[in-house]
């Protein structure tokens, strides 16, 4: 990767493209990365804001996942527990009431 081709004399932005070939996801740290070095600015605040964005990210998916639990649990309610829920309160309740006419 980039850190293995840098100091071997690569130039940095095309070690770091190399990487960005390789994992693709890493384009946005790339970015802050390549940018740092050419303007020579502190690249902790640019890091911390993509860590930040990630975390978001990462929760909005956890969110949109966690909403999709109750519609996969409606199945086995529907035609598991609830049939034998009746089976096993309903029917004997019915059973015993049916038997004393």
């Amino acid at each position: 990767m980039w850190a293995v081709r840098a100091p071997l004399g690569s130039p940095f932005d095309a070690a770091l493209d190399d990487a960005v070939a390789k994992l693709p996801r890493l384009r946005t740290v790339a970015d802050a990365l390549l940018v740092s070095d050419r303007l020579g600015a502190p690249v902790a605040p640019a890091l911390a804001r993509l860590a930040s964005e990630e975390r978001t990210a990462l929760r909005r998916r956890a969110e949109m996942h966690a909403r999709r639990v109750p519609v996969r649990l409606l199945f086995p309610l529907v035609f598991l527990v609830l049939p034998a829920f009746v089976l096993l309160t309903v029917v004997p309740g019915l059973a015993a009431g049916l038997s004393d006419l």
